[in-house]
């Protein structure tokens, strides 16, 4: 029979809503040493592994969304490049609605881009 043995956090931070929340350090810390960072519940880091283990097993996540895990070769580097490509896309986003609402207010047509 196998035992799983159950993280005890041995700090927590929370929100006003009961969520996990820090901006600047991690807002659980486990019996284990294992870190995570969230923010308003949600699990989210910049600078580093939202997941950090003693083991080395670590896991990057932006917004809740997992991006890589250290185990599959995933590396700080490749989430930096990855965050910088997410940037510019947004970047590029948001030219492209700056200038189809100009176009519309100008020209009082209705263009729509997809």
């Amino acid at each position: 029979m196998i035992e799983f043995i159950r993280a005890i956090p041995i700090v927590e931070h929370l929100d006003d809503e009961g969520c996990y929340h820090m901006i600047d350090g991690p807002a659980v810390i486990y019996d284990f040493g294992g870190k995570e960072y969230y923010v308003h519940g949600v699990q989210h880091r910049e600078d580093g592994p939202a997941e950090e283990n003693p083991s080395g097993d670590n896991s990057w996540w932006y917004n809740g969304r997992c991006i890589g895990r250290s185990y599959r070769g995933f590396t700080q580097q490749d989430f930096d490049q990855w965050l910088k490509w997410r940037r510019w896309n947004w970047f590029k986003h948001d030219v492209k609605c700056f200038f189809r609402r100009w176009y519309m207010l100008i020209f009082g047509i209705r263009y729509i881009v997809k």
